[in-house]
């Protein structure tokens, strides 16, 4: 490899990160996807670590704290994680909820809230257009990664207090 071509290579690396974050995986395989062959892709990521300008763990707190504040749960946070190439643990995406002072109950809560916003609940609804939004809620919950029985709980919660606060 010529010291041009490893020039070259670094800068598109600087080129890409000026951009955006990547992890080690993301950027490995858009320098590959370049046509850079492994060697200078190795050279420059392990000059990039060396440098500290490319690194996992504040790539992955980054991530997460952007997956948290966009209501994601730790399941789906892992799993977006893991399609990057990187593993958490579960206690580590833990200490950034609690660094972010969140809590994932009060995060379904608030999930809650704002998707029935709009939603007409009432004594008038039948037990089955009941039963569709609160299986609807439920998926949509599960969906951002949280907790099934914390969402069928706040879920249940939800629409029992909804019932009692609009009366006929």
């Amino acid at each position: 490899m010529t010291k041009e071509r490893k020039t070259t290579v670094y800068n598109k690396a600087l080129n890409l990160l000026s951009r955006q974050d990547y992890s080690i995986y993301k950027l490995s395989s858009k320098l590959k996807s370049s046509g850079y062959d492994h060697e200078e892709i190795a050279s420059t990521i392990d000059r990039l670590q060396e440098l500290k300008l490319l690194n996992d763990d504040e790539y992955a707190k980054r991530r997460i704290k952007s997956y948290i504040q966009r209501g994601q749960g730790i399941k789906l946070i892992s799993l977006n994680l893991e399609k990057e190439e990187i593993q958490v643990s579960e206690q580590f995406v833990q200490e950034i909820y609690q660094a972010l002072q969140i809590d994932t109950y009060q995060q379904v809560q608030d999930l809650i809230k704002n998707k029935c916003r709009y939603m007409k609940i009432c004594t008038e609804t039948s037990q089955d257009d009941i039963y569709n939004q609160q299986q609807k809620l439920l998926r949509h919950l599960t969906s951002k990664g949280h907790d099934f029985d914390l969402c069928q709980q706040l879920t249940h919660e939800y629409f029992t207090n909804a019932k009692h606060n609009h009366p006929e």
